[in-house]
């Protein structure tokens, strides 16, 4: 492989890397998602899975680079960071998932958070139509 591919691999990891650290530090920031808001699903979830494809696939890049010896062995190190990478756009995500989970808005009005969870219907009373 020619020198100037593999540079525009290391300024496109470069680009993106800084990324997934600003969206973790935002979601710590952040810190408990009481509240729904779509900016922060828009964020959260979008933008943290959009980051986690685009990571993904300069992996897949960088993997098969070294699978058919277009790229030394020494990229593996970046196989590590992407996957640092993907890890920290992975929580900030499943993070605000989690507290949105647990958050009053989650439940019906009117159930209190320590009410044990109803059937609608007992076991052998089941609806049949």
């Amino acid at each position: 492989m020619r020198l100037w591919p593999r540079l525009g691999l290391v300024a496109l990891i470069v680009l993106v890397s800084p990324f997934p650290w600003l969206l973790i530090y935002k979601s710590a920031r952040d810190e408990p998602f009481n509240v729904f808001r779509a900016r922060d699903a828009l964020l959260y979830l979008g933008v943290g899975s959009a980051l986690m494809v685009v990571l993904s696939e300069i992996a897949l890049a960088v993997f098969l680079g070294m699978v058919t010896r277009r790229l030394s062995g020494w990229w593996f190190v970046t196989l590590l960071w992407l996957a640092v990478l993907v890890f920290l756009s992975f929580a900030a995500a499943s993070d605000w998932v989690g507290d949105q989970a647990r958050s009053s808005t989650a439940r019906a009005p009117g159930v209190s958070e320590d009410a044990p969870a109803r059937r609608p219907w007992p076991p052998w009373r089941r609806p049949t139509g």
